[in-house]
């Protein structure tokens, strides 16, 4: 099969898959222009920098490094760590998504080991990889906690484990790109989104509400080294080189005139126990 023909397969795999799951109707305003996202769900691999960077700056070059992502999806961070020279393999609960993954690596020239499982039950011997990746998936998934015991296994001693979720304790709610009351009750939140034109408002009962101190609490059950990036990010805005604009610049500015331990505990307050912290991001060693 030529490559053309494979991303034309590809782009009606990825329209079918989206369409049936329902989310061209999920998002009024985002997904307005249904057909431009799809065409960034396309090459995907190609926008994959963001969590390649963080990666790679707590756990360095992963040359050579064998790597399992934890729902794989359609495949673009498989397609991505591949090019840097990792020794990827995908696990997804889902059938349809690793044909999507199977068919992007083939236009990549790749032939990448994927296979269907859940996250709760990896159909891997212990400690047989360096790092494992969690990316927006812990808030879809049956059992947290049993997910991250799973991740626990199958990393070696001094290997890393990367995850990413929303911050469901937040005014902004990602699945549907709508700003709404922190965990808001799901009965309560099933009829905000349908009022306010939601066709998919259902999908509220599928997400686990997952927030940074809940899922701080559960990597430190396994004794894991836990890193946040985005708590390490803000304290360079106040203290280092990077610098943000607007309200949060002054914000930085006076923390700025605090001492480093009481601006650490101001931005570890805020980041775990109020609205207004980021999504979860955790980096951790075993």
């Amino acid at each position: 099969m030529e490559k053309e023909d494979r991303q034309t397969e590809l782009k009606t795999l990825i329209r079918e898959l989206y369409t049936r799951e329902g989310f061209n109707t999920l998002s009024p305003e985002t997904f307005r222009d249904y057909d431009s996202w799809i065409d960034q769900k396309i090459d995907s691999e190609k926008r994959q920098d963001r969590y390649l960077a963080v990666i790679k700056r707590y756990f360095g070059n992963l040359r050579t490094k064998r790597i399992l992502e934890v729902g794989c999806g359609t495949g673009g961070t498989i397609v991505a760590m591949r090019k840097e020279g990792s020794i990827v393999c995908g696990v997804d609960s889902f059938i349809d998504t690793l044909k999507i993954a199977r068919l992007r690596g083939k236009i990549n020239n790749q032939n990448n080991f994927l296979i269907n499982a859940s996250g709760e039950d990896l159909p891997f011997r212990c400690a047989v990889f360096d790092g494992v990746l969690s990316l927006q998936v812990l808030e879809h998934v049956q059992d947290i906690e049993k997910v991250v015991s799973e991740m626990y296994r199958v990393v070696r001693k001094g290997g890393f484990i990367y995850v990413e979720t929303p911050n469901f304790n937040s005014f902004y709610e990602s699945h549907f790109k709508r700003k709404w009351l922190p965990r808001m009750p799901r009965t309560l939140a099933y009829w905000y989104f349908k009022l306010s034109g939601f066709k998919n408002a259902h999908f509220i009962y599928a997400l686990n509400y997952t927030t940074p101190l809940k899922i701080r609490k559960t990597l430190s059950r396994f004794g894991l080294k836990i890193t946040n990036p985005s708590l390490e990010s803000k304290l360079e805005k106040i203290y280092g080189s990077q610098r943000s604009k607007g309200w949060r610049s002054l914000i930085y500015k006076m923390l700025s005139l605090l001492p480093l331990r009481i601006s650490e505990k101001i931005v570890f307050f805020v980041e775990y126990y109020t609205p207004f912290g980021s999504s979860c991001f955790f980096a951790i060693k075993k």
